[in-house]
């Protein structure tokens, strides 16, 4: 991945590195992949020749993984590999430092996965080809992840079951880059309590905002969503409708893309009533090389924001358990 763009695909099966954006099929010549497929291919006989025992043990049919390096400003590297095994935990492994750190049943196998680094061959393969892969493929993707697409705003009201208490719902799609400044304010000042900000991926390589506010007096007047964006050439206000309360039929007519492989999507035309469900597709792969550049972290996880004090937004990072589609067959 490039930031948060899939650039190419690997596992087991095909026994081969493949492209998953056009613009790679294009502008990469063929040793590239050829040089990737090598290293997950070395990477996949590192991991399962030292772990096989536990393989077989518990029965494990496949393993995720991602290889993945950053490029800091000051020129200093990161490269790092992590591990999934559903229902088991997860493991990374700090190629730098040499050192691994795991969850769950995995965690009693750092030790296995930090001999299996200390390879001073498979260290100097990883470290090469990622840090001149992540520049291949900024070169070939400089201008998708410079693309902007603006968003639309759609404020209006949920029903609730509990008195004197009405939820409103601002919703932002679609918009790229993923990086955005959204709030609530009620009479111009941002609203930091009872909040629930969540933002997940549309179909088509965008991203959708849902803000909600849990209003305690039933009056949503003085209320409004305040968006800024990198594609707006100025900050985008909508106001709540000065008092009256508006159902999602009121508002709009809108239904939400289908996202991930099962294209699991609710539509916003049940009254009083907003549900998403998403799956991507784009997140974990079987031993796929992950390189991001400086301006946005390598999304390995559904982000999930929380406002807290001042409006500022912090991360919380939750896994999905059917995250991705690829797979690398321990068979």
């Amino acid at each position: 991945m490039l930031d948060d763009l899939q650039t190419e695909y690997y596992d087991s099966s095909l026994k081969r590195t493949e492209s998953r954006q056009q613009w790679m099929t294009a502008g990469v010549p063929e040793v590239y992949w050829l040089e990737q497929t090598k290293v997950a291919d070395t990477i996949q006989t590192h991991i399962f020749r030292k772990i096989a025992p536990f393989v077989t043990m518990f029965g494990i049919r496949y393993i995720q993984g991602v290889l993945g390096c950053t490029l800091e400003n000051d020129q200093s590297t990161k490269i790092f590999i992590k591990i999934n095994i559903n229902g088991f935990g997860d493991i990374e492994c700090d190629m730098v430092t040499v050192h691994c750190w795991g969850t769950g049943v995995l965690t009693f196998l750092t030790a296995e996965f930090e001999d299996i680094i200390k390879d001073l061959t498979f260290i100097k393969l990883l470290n090469t080809s990622c840090v001149e892969g992540l520049y291949t493929t900024f070169r070939a993707g400089k201008t998708a992840l410079q693309r902007k697409v603006a968003p639309q705003v759609l404020v209006f009201s949920l029903n609730s079951s509990a008195e004197m208490s009405t939820p409103l719902l601002c919703l932002i799609t679609a918009f790229y880059p993923r990086a955005i400044d959204a709030m609530w304010l009620h009479n111009g000042v941002p609203v930091t309590d009872d909040l629930t900000v969540t933002v997940l991926p549309n179909h088509d390589a965008t991203y959708r905002m849902e803000i909600l506010i849990d209003i305690k007096n039933n009056d949503p007047s003085g209320y409004s969503c305040q968006v800024q964006h990198r594609s707006l050439s100025e900050t985008l206000t909508v106001m709540s409708d000065l008092g009256k309360l508006l159902s999602p039929l009121e508002a709009v007519q809108f239904t939400v893309p289908q996202i991930g492989t099962k294209g699991n999507a609710a539509k916003m035309k049940k009254q009083g009533a907003l549900i998403m469900l998403a799956k991507s597709n784009a997140l974990w792969f079987g031993l796929s090389r992950s390189c991001q550049s400086q301006d946005l972290a390598w999304p390995s996880v559904v982000p999930i924001h929380h406002v807290g004090n001042g409006g500022r937004r912090g991360v919380v990072d939750k896994c999905s358990e059917e995250c991705g589609k690829g797979a690398s067959s321990s068979e």
